[in-house]
């Protein structure tokens, strides 16, 4: 997963905020910790080029069975990225839309087990 990141890259995914390369790291053991199950896809993906900028949108849903102590959680989730790119396809604005929407499939909703589905943690 590292090589999709510039070495200097940053992401914030809300439970990590900071370089790129740790994010790979952090998120790899992570996700084999926290889920039972996990899937997500990246959607509806637009760009539009500005000369040697690009701006992005793409919606990610994702489904999640949270291997959670006392109750397990399982869910849909849902996000919007907006990004703006410069030369060499490196992002220079970080997310600017970030709108969740998440939606109970069975078990336990998140909001009976006091928490949220997308974050476990």
């Amino acid at each position: 997963m590292k090589s999709v990141y510039w070495e200097d890259g940053y992401d914030d995914h809300g439970v990590f905020a900071g370089n790129a390369q740790q994010f790979a790291e952090f998120i790899i053991r992570g996700i084999q910790e926290w889920f039972e199950v996990t899937q997500h896809a990246i959607c509806n993906v637009h760009m539009e080029l500005e000369g040697s900028v690009a701006h992005t949108e793409a919606y990610l849903i994702a489904y999640h069975k949270i291997a959670a102590t006392p109750a397990k959680v399982e869910g849909w989730f849902g996000e919007n990225y907006l990004r703006r790119y410069a030369p060499r396809w490196r992002p220079v604005s970080p997310r600017t839309s970030s709108t969740a929407v998440a939606m109970s499939t069975g078990w336990k909703s998140a909001a009976a087990s006091g928490g949220s589905p997308s974050a476990p943690w």
